[in-house]
């Protein structure tokens, strides 16, 4: 066994977290120590559960993780607050409750991942296997989840996603809420998985990220920011680029959320992640369509994509264009003249635009009526994930080729010498970016 040695610790509500390292540098362990003694916590839950038996509501209908959570919690607050006082802990008894709750769901091995704002992404294999990726340490690997842990956020998942997982539909993917976060669940079984059942989680940030963050991040160049800011509230057709998890919607979430409070726009998804105040935005319509893998006989991406031409939108975004009907229906949609905006997976601007032409056979006509490509990528920088805009590219074509152009920001420009002076909006300012396109690659016809 590697030797391990401490690299931190640090106190998450009522857990302390310790993170170690190997010797050998490879992945760190992340582990939880609940501050609540294991047999208090199951004391008082066994006596909760009495009460939890007689409440009405939770035998009149089916209901939602967030909603059972809640129920649970409240019947349980007062024992909670006795804890509290009787162990002095610097933890509010809502927290307690939670843990109560979670452990009551047969879901404890999961409370400090949904708690710890920290991770933003974790992996359980078929083995029981825990993969966590933490903004400050990295990947790491967690304790083992135990199969009847793991079965219950699968029955989680499987409800919230209105499906049950068998053998002819063996993937799905939800959303579930827990204190005021969004988690957004995907996962496969036998026989697409054929070791058992794998289950991706990505938790999504409490408050969507503005340009302004994204720039102070180093997500994106200030200029690159100011230059799509003018872009989009100009009501150019956009195409976010990039591999799984690269930042294609946290990108595009930031954008979005410059167009004026007075257009009519249509958000299209099949997993709700794009959020506009309601408040800001009344004249906003949020479509959530089946994902691909799951069939309906009502509607499809490709079907409300041409049901646009009759809602009139100022603009549109269509999250994950994933195949060749999707892709037509948006190229013919544009083509009509709807404007808008859409995340794509592709690792290059160039291999995306062989997929359309060669493999989806979209006219080139038809791809004229995108204005610019975004491509933004992931890489490791000691060990953590570093989300970048790498670049903003126009397509240029003739009979026998297509030409990238990809946009020059001059590094003496004095615009950007400090990130921290971007306004927080730029939508209202008039201020732009003037960005100089050069040829940079070409596609062979």
């Amino acid at each position: 066994m590697d030797q391990t040695i401490k690299r931190e610790t640090y106190h998450l509500e009522c857990f302390k977290i310790t993170i170690r390292s190997t010797t050998k540098g490879e992945m760190g362990f992340y582990h939880a120590e609940s501050l609540i003694p294991s047999a208090i916590v199951s004391q008082i839950s066994q006596k909760c559960l009495k009460r939890i038996i007689k409440k009405e509501e939770l035998g009149t209908r089916l209901l939602e993780f967030h909603e059972v959570l809640e129920i649970i919690t409240d019947l349980c607050y007062s024992k909670a607050s006795a804890i509290k006082e009787k162990l002095s802990l610097l933890v509010s008894p809502r927290i307690i409750s939670y843990l109560i709750a979670f452990k009551l769901l047969n879901l404890s091995p999961f409370f400090p991942l949904f708690l710890d704002k920290d991770i933003t992404e974790f992996h359980v294999g078929p083995n029981g296997s825990l993969v966590i990726d933490h903004t400050k340490f990295g990947r790491l690997l967690g304790e083992n989840v135990p199969l009847s842990s793991i079965l219950a956020l699968k029955s989680r998942i499987e409800f919230a996603a209105k499906t049950f997982l068998i053998p002819s539909q063996p993937s799905a993917k939800a959303v579930l809420h827990f204190g005021g976060q969004r988690i957004r669940a995907s996962i496969d079984s036998p026989p697409l998985t054929p070791n058992g059942i794998d289950i991706s989680v990505r938790k999504m940030p409490s408050e969507p990220f503005s340009m302004k963050k994204l720039v102070l991040l180093e997500m994106i160049d200030s200029r690159f920011a100011r230059f799509l800011i003018d872009k989009i509230t100009s009501r150019s057709n956009i195409a976010i680029v990039g591999e799984p998890y690269a930042g294609k919607t946290t990108l595009a979430n930031a954008l979005l959320a410059e167009l004026p409070s007075i257009w009519k726009i249509i958000i299209i998804e099949d997993a709700e992640e794009i959020r506009l105040p309601l408040d800001k935005y009344p004249n906003l319509t949020n479509i959530l369509v089946p994902p691909v893998e799951k069939r309906s006989q009502y509607t499809s991406k490709s079907d409300e994509i041409t049901k646009l031409l009759h809602r009139s939108p100022d603009y549109v975004f269509i999250g994950e264009i994933q195949n060749k009907e999707h892709t037509a229906s948006l190229f013919e949609g544009y083509n009509a003249g709807i404007r808008g905006m859409h995340t794509v997976h592709a690792d290059s601007i160039q291999n995306l635009i062989r997929r359309w032409v060669f493999s989806y056979e979209i006219p080139l006509q038809q791809l004229a009526t995108l204005d610019y490509l975004v491509l933004v990528s992931r890489t490791w920088q000691k060990n953590v994930h570093k989300r970048v805009v790498e670049g903003i590219y126009q397509i240029m074509f003739s009979q026998r080729k297509i030409t990238l152009l990809k946009a020059l920001v001059n590094s003496s420009d004095q615009n950007n010498q400090n990130n921290k002076n971007f306004p927080d909006s730029l939508s209202n300012t008039g201020s732009s970016t003037a960005l100089e396109f050069l040829p940079c690659a070409e596609v062979e016809l």
